[in-house]
């Protein structure tokens, strides 16, 4: 017993000392007030009891001194206190609370005993109306070193405040170069299934992230059955927390949960942004809908009225459930979205068309073939009348570079001659776009109907004169594909783009020459045999040698070689 008396003095002779130097902290002198500071800093830990302590006191100067020493000695014994003192003061605008939140983030490391629960305080935080205060918490974030603190601080770097979203960037470059946390520092910083249903109703969006990733990570690492927990949420009242579970649902792919969110999407059971996350999350399963079932004839019934809804989000969320619905049927019905008015929808409806597989899609080959063609006319109609490309057009463009690459996907291997009949028309029209990016698509389109053998239709002058413009582009690549198509569809003794070869001469690429110098031997024309006749002298020893060999064939004479 004598024993601990004689440990208990030194502390009680500390502690009493401790307290006359923070009464110092209300002398009218400056540098006595600087004096117990630099003293009280010097005790460290010793004088931290009393410092928390002095954090009640009714003078503006003891617990302002006070949270200085804390500050400045950066104790974790202090952070309960001080997390306290925070949340006491929240009305309170000013240097104190700011001095407090800094004295937490000096005192923050990885290796707190009390770190997650430290964690979650300062997520209370991140929304504090104290710009100071927030810097700190990005600060206090990063110091921590939770990489769970990611969404909140790519939220900080937004902050109104320039100085707490410098914090935020820090703390994130902090997180970045941090070594990645151990086995049992992930297990200790786990939140609990309870947390996370917590977490999924919170007010703040990065509060809902943080859950819902948690959520992933313990479906992932431990095999937890989270639907259960979902469904509850989801029959739930609280409408944060059912827009929370759909998310959810979205990310976890469970097909357990289709009965559930095809419920949601019965036209009047469901306000319209449930909706449209229902269907959002129905899009999630594709590839994993059994062909059959009752909760899927059901959604088969809804979706044509899902498509005529008036709200955008549901008719483009209903357009995108159809990517993942097994059927021909759906198919259809894309087909006619993907002309719909509304660019979002048309790109959520080629987006789902291509979830299905070639053998599904084929047999709309013809419907999205015209589809192309019409949207590229359109395009061009508005581009001619306005003079300028205007946002409707540059829209239609992208839709049709879209539907081309359904049309590619939907092609057999090896395509047959119907396909090409099809799909040959696309393609022939998307060589008259004004977008490099849709010729480059249109003549993927025509490529990809020759190489196995089926028959590529006969081109006809127009769409010739169109292949021809584009080897003059200014991108590589589109020259370099025409060549391709010409290669195929050039007919013997057709001297159509014998004038637009010239252009891929003038560029000064040897490989698109030698790529070229055939389809003059093909043409045969006169203009061809002069152009071939220059060649043949070209300082391009490759090109002056099949030239000369083209005109040998060709039963010309051979220029003179100098």
């Amino acid at each position: 017993m004598a024993g601990h008396e004689h440990e208990a003095h030194p502390r009680a002779e500390d502690d009493a000392l401790a307290r006359r130097l923070i009464a110092l902290f209300d002398h009218p002198l400056r540098e006595q007030r600087h004096r117990a500071l630099a003293a009280l800093v010097e005790r460290g830990e010793g004088a931290v009891p009393a410092l928390v302590e002095a954090l009640g006191a009714e003078e503006p100067r003891a617990r302002q001194g006070a949270l200085r020493a804390l500050l400045q000695i950066a104790s974790p014994q202090a952070l309960g206190a001080l997390m306290d003192y925070v949340d006491a003061h929240a009305a309170e605008i000013g240097d104190n609370r700011a001095f407090a939140m800094q004295a937490i983030c000096a005192a923050t490391s990885p290796h707190l005993p009390q770190a997650d629960h430290l964690f979650r305080w300062l997520g209370r935080q991140v929304q504090d109306r104290d710009d100071f205060v927030r810097a700190y918490t990005w600060a206090a974030l990063g110091r921590l070193g939770d990489p769970r603190a990611r969404p909140w601080l790519e939220r900080g770097l937004k902050d109104k405040d320039p100085f707490a979203a410098e914090k935020a960037a820090e703390a994130l470059l902090r997180l970045d170069t941090a070594p990645p946390p151990t086995a049992r520092e992930v297990a200790q910083r786990r939140l609990s299934v309870e947390e996370i249903t917590f977490g999924l109703q919170a007010t703040d969006a990065p509060t809902r992230e943080i859950a819902l990733r948690e959520l992933l990570a313990r479906v992932h690492d431990e095999g937890l059955d989270a639907l259960p927990h979902l469904l509850r949420l989801l029959s739930g009242a609280h409408a944060i927390g059912r827009r929370s579970a759909l998310h959810a649902l979205a990310a976890l792919k469970d097909p357990r949960a289709l009965p559930a969110l095809v419920r949601l999407t019965q036209p009047g059971d469901a306000e319209a942004d449930v909706q449209a996350n229902a269907l959002r999350a129905i899009a999630a399963l594709q590839g994993r809908i059994p062909d059959e079932s009752d909760a899927l004839a059901s959604l088969r019934r809804a979706i044509p009225h899902l498509l005529r809804h008036v709200d955008l989000f549901v008719r483009a969320a209903a357009v995108a459930a159809l990517g993942a619905l097994p059927s021909a049927e759906a198919v259809a019905l894309l087909v006619v979205a993907a002309g719909d008015a509304e660019a979002w929808v048309r790109d959520e409806a080629t987006s789902a068309l291509l979830h299905h597989p070639a053998a599904r899609l084929e047999g709309s080959l013809p419907e999205l073939a015209a589809l192309t063609a019409r949207q590229l006319e359109r395009a061009q109609r508005m581009l001619t009348s306005s003079g300028q490309p205007t946002a409707d057009a540059r829209a239609l463009l992208g839709s049709a570079e879209r539907l081309l690459g359904v049309i590619l996907a939907a092609l057999p291997d090896p395509p047959q001659p119907r396909h090409a009949a099809a799909a040959a028309p696309a393609g022939w029209a998307a060589l008259a776009a004004p977008a490099a990016r849709v010729r480059l698509r249109g003549l993927e389109v025509l490529g990809a109907l020759t190489p196995s053998g089926a028959l590529l239709p006969a081109p006809s002058p127009r769409s010739l004169q169109a292949l021809g413009a584009a080897l003059g582009a200014a991108e590589r690549e589109v020259v370099l594909r025409a060549l391709g198509v010409l290669e195929r569809a050039l007919p013997q003794g057709d001297a159509s783009v014998t004038q637009a070869l010239v252009e891929v001469f003038y560029r000064g690429d040897a490989a698109l020459a030698l790529r070229a110098l055939p389809l003059l031997e093909r043409a045969a024309d006169p203009e061809a045999r002069k152009i071939l006749q220059r060649l043949a002298m070209d300082k391009h020893p490759e090109i002056a040698q099949r030239a000369r060999e083209a005109l040998d064939r060709l039963g010309e004479t051979i220029p003179f070689m100098h």
